[in-house]
């Protein structure tokens, strides 16, 4: 759940996906 969590904070903070997804699959990794 953690990782969801960042993914949305990362996203709308950054704008961009592809951040946000990097920093879901490292988390998840």
């Amino acid at each position: 759940m953690g990782t969801t969590s960042y993914d949305v904070v990362v996203s709308t903070s950054a704008s961009p996906v592809l951040p946000g997804r990097v920093t879901t699959l490292t988390e998840d990794a």
